[in-house]
């Protein structure tokens, strides 16, 4: 699906925002940054350098992975009696 004209890419943002967290840049001007090169409101913008400050996500297990973990751990403490 197409985005709209002139709105702003999320996601460029976020990586935009991680970077200058990396860099050592304080959170007000990522924030600026943000607003006046990328074109975010300030609200949104925001919301994107605190996400940017947050560690990035984990890879999150299946269901089926947490499982068979777990029944990897059972089998080696049976074979340890």
């Amino acid at each position: 699906m197409p985005r709209r004209a002139r709105t702003p890419d999320r996601r460029e943002a976020l990586t935009t925002a991680r970077r200058l967290v990396a860099r050592g840049d304080d959170y007000d001007a990522i924030v600026w940054r943000l607003v006046f090169d990328l074109g975010f409101d300030e609200r949104s913008a925001r919301a994107l350098t605190a996400e940017a400050f947050r560690p990035p996500p984990t890879g999150h297990q299946t269901l089926r992975a947490e499982l068979d973990a777990i029944a990897r751990k059972i089998d080696a403490a049976r074979d340890l009696r």
